[in-house]
């Protein structure tokens, strides 16, 4: 009986080419598909600069991110000694204009929820009150006079 010789190194080379020309015609007849399951190996360059630009900006979501809930907590600490008598309207309304001065939608929100609203300064005393009013909603007793005063104070502020 004859020896087989073996020869791995042929087999191995065959191998590796059958892969590539499948990898190839993975990408003609379905270049989404290859791309989905990452068969566009050709692109891992392109792919890894996507992935570092992506990284760095959730980066700086997450820092603009923890920025709004500083200034979300600021502008309670604000509502807070309004509601307890530290603070006038109109120091609070000004103290809450710098705050959120730069905070994305902030402005346009304003704009939305108080449209009938005149000045900027006096949307920012409305939200004020709405806020202090949602936090009363289960003691009326309580916003009833706070609300008396808010309102006074306004009607001062708008002239």
């Amino acid at each position: 009986m004859p020896a087989i010789r073996r020869r791995p190194g042929v087999a191995s080379v065959a191998t590796l080419a059958v892969i590539v020309v499948t990898l190839g015609a993975a990408h003609l007849l379905a270049p989404e598909w290859s791309r989905a399951v990452g068969l566009d190996v050709w692109n891992a360059g392109s792919a890894r600069a996507d992935l570092a630009q992506t990284l760095a900006r959730g980066e700086e979501i997450e820092v603009q991110n923890r920025h709004i809930l500083e200034q979300i907590q600021g502008s309670g600490g604000v509502a807070s000694r309004v509601a307890a008598g530290r603070m006038t309207l109109a120091a609070a309304t000004a103290e809450l204009e710098a705050l959120n001065d730069g905070r994305p939608g902030w402005i346009d929100g304003l704009r939305y929820a108080y449209y009938d609203v005149p000045t900027h300064r006096q949307r920012v005393a409305r939200y004020l009150i709405a806020k202090l009013e949602a936090r009363h909603k289960a003691d009326p007793s309580a916003w009833a006079p706070l609300s008396a005063r808010l309102e006074a104070e306004y009607r001062a502020m708008a002239g």
